[in-house]
This record gives structure tokens, C-alpha cells and sequence, in this order.
């Protein structure tokens, strides 16, 4: 590594922080004033510890949304003043190309990507449940014990089973629907509850053979259905993909190895974003008015950001395999960015 490299890496590494903490800050107070009224009854009500910790969880993830970012942001910063100054002209006439000289700035895209990988892979997932307590709290749940009620499904060796309304924490699932195909019926109960001696429904209609019958609550053994796994592990096969670390996805199915990828592929933007609009305002910036320079920037690297995004919805909804598509979206990332790196010019 070279002096230059030195330079350019470190000045690059501390326009990076500044930029994350500014974006990141730029987010916080874009969700402080959208919320406003929300977090002021919240306040009214003596929840400012409340509305610490709503912060302290939401931080990571304005993190995570401002990194793919930030390097561009603190690689404009850092060429900028060389560009207006004339050290950038001066540098490409000894014989450096621009690819050259902003090679210490890749530091800063690679530590970008290490940081969004750790922070899909492990800091937001174990956040998660943390983060809807407090919101719970904040919505007027004051025992903030349990995630927001959502719809929920699983299967059985018998059938599929469902619920309106899921409380996987408390092991409380209301709306309850489950269908079997042999025998071929259909049992609609209220609610299905935990306690210690094992599940129970209440309020079940089974409809059977054209015949219905119902009771106050039982057992799902005593009509005949294969009970639901415990509560603890009903609650983690329950969990939204994007609340799973990394090291418990499921990846013997395709939801898994799907999340898994997605994480992969994030990682690699920040680079990808650093090439394309490091190259487009190298280009523009001195040509165009700066406004203009900036705007076409961020234009190009939205490239990548695209690309990315259909992947993941692709990764999800298509029939593909997760590695042929994943690998695709991947080489498609790489490859254009080595070659807009390479062919960079002022």
C-alpha cells in the first residue's frame, strides 16, 4: 500500500463515519417528526424510557438502510476538493489513472459491506423481539410482553393448520382453522392456548361428512388432530425469515436459503454503489453544474440498488434454484463494477 493509498483510505474511512452518522441522524429525525404525536402520547403517559429504547433498536436499523450510501457519500466528499483544486488533473497527468488513485477508497466499500452482513446476519435479527416489545408498550400494551397479533400458519403431518391472530410468545393463537385430508374435515376453534399440561383448543366446531358437532374446548388428541409442537418451538418455527439469525436459518428450505443470499448479496452493494457513482461523478463533477453532477450520481448508483431488490423478490417468488439466481444477481454485481471501476475517466 501506497502513501496515496494511505491517504485516500483514511481521509476516506473518516468522511464514511461522518457521512453514516449524519444519514443515520437524517433518518432518526425523519422518523421523530413523522411520529411526533405518536411518541408525545407515549411521553404523556411516562414512557420516556420507553421511547429510549423505541431509539436505541431503531439506530441499527437506519444503519443498515444508510450504508449501501454512505461510501459514495465520503467518496464524493473526498474527490470533490481534488477535482475542484486540480490535484485529481494533476495526478492522472503523471501517469495514475482514476482507477488508481481511488483504490484506497475500496477500503471503505469493503468495511461497508462486512458491517451490512453483520448487521442483516446477527444484530437486527436478535434486535427484532426487542423491537416489537417496545413497540407493543408504546401502542398502550403496557406489559409489552408479546409481539403484535399477526396471521400465522404451519403444517402438520396431518394438515395445515392457521390463525388470525398469533401470539407465538405467549403461546396464544386465536381464529384458529385447520384442515386435514385424511379423515377430510375441518376444525374452526376460537382460540388455541399453552399451559402446562399441553395445548388446548376452546370454542371448536369440527365439520365432518356433511355432519358438524362442537364442544367448549379439548384437546386436539381427544378429536383426533396431531397437536401443534410445543410452545417455545412453535414460536421459533413461527418467526418472520428477516428475524433469524444467521447461524438458525432454515436452510434445508428455500425460504432460508433465500434469506441467506439476500444477506449475501447486500453485502457486496456498498462497492458495487461506490464504482458506478464514484465513476459517473468523476465524469460529470466540473462539467455539469454540481447539483446536476450529484443527481447523475445517484441515478447511477441506483443500479446496483434495483438489481438488488429484484433479486430478493425473485429469490423469494421464483421457481429458480437460490444458487443459480443468486450466483446471476452476483456475477451481475461484480462483474459490470470491476469493469466501471477499470474504465473510469474525468
Amino acid at each position: 500500500m501506497t502513501v496515496l493509498d494511505r491517504h485516500l483510505g483514511m481521509l476516506g474511512v473518516v468522511r464514511w463515519a461522518q457521512a453514516l452518522v449524519l444519514g443515520t441522524g437524517l433518518l432518526l429525525l425523519g422518523d421523530l417528526v413523522a411520529r411526533l404525536g405518536f411518541l408525545l402520547r407515549a411521553l404523556g403517559r411516562g414512557q420516556a424510557m420507553d421511547v429510549l429504547q423505541h431509539y436505541a433498536v431503531r439506530t441499527p436499523e437506519m444503519l443498515a438502510l444508510w450504508l449501501p450510501v454512505a461510501p459514495l457519500v465520503a467518496a464524493m466528499l473526498t474527490a470533490a476538493p481534488m477535482r475542484r483544486d486540480g490535484t485529481l488533473v494533476a495526478l492522472c497527468a503523471a501517469g495514475l489513472a482514476p482507477a488508481r488513485i481511488f483504490r484506497g477508497l475500496l477500503v471503505v466499500g469493503l468495511l461497508s459491506g462486512i458491517a451490512a452482513w453483520v448487521l442483516a446476519d446477527r444484530l437486527l435479527p436478535a434486535l427484532a423481539p426487542r423491537a416489537e416489545a417496545v413497540e407493543a408498550r408504546l401502542d398502550g400494551d403496557l406489559t409489552g410482553g408479546a409481539a403484535r397479533a399477526r396471521a400465522a400458519g404451519w403444517r402438520t403431518a396431518q394438515g395445515q393448520w392457521s390463525a388470525a391472530a398469533a401470539y407465538p410468545g405467549q403461546g396464544r393463537y386465536a381464529g384458529i382453522a385447520v384442515r386435514t385430508k385424511h379423515p377430510d374435515r375441518l376444525v374452526i376453534a376460537d382460540r388455541l392456548e399453552w399451559s402446562a399440561a399441553g395445548w388446548t383448543l376452546h370454542g371448536v366446531l369440527v365439520i365432518q361428512d356433511q355432519r358438524t358437532r362442537t364442544m367448549p374446548w379439548t384437546t386436539p388428541a381427544g378429536i383426533g388432530l396431531e397437536p401443534p409442537a410445543p410452545r417455545d418451538d412453535l414460536a421459533i418455527g413461527l418467526r418472520p425469515v428477516r428475524n433469524i439469525p444467521g447461524d438458525e436459518l432454515p436452510l434445508d428450505r428455500r425460504q432460508g436459503q433465500a434469506e441467506a443470499m439476500a444477506r449475501l448479496l447486500q453485502s457486496l452493494l456498498p462497492v458495487a454503489v461506490l464504482a458506478w457513482g464514484l465513476a459517473t461523478f468523476l465524469a460529470a463533477y466540473g462539467r455539469r453544474h454540481p447539483g446536476m453532477a450529484v443527481a447523475l450520481t445517484l441515478a447511477a448508483a441506483a443500479g446496483p440498488v434495483v438489481l438488488a431488490l429484484v433479486a430478493d423478490r425473485l429469490l423469494v417468488a421464483s421457481r429458480t434454484p437460490v444458487l443459480v439466481l443468486g450466483a446471476t444477481t452476483a456475477a451481475l454485481l461484480i462483474l459490470p463494477t470491476w469493469w466501471r471501476w477499470r474504465r473510469m475517466r474525468l
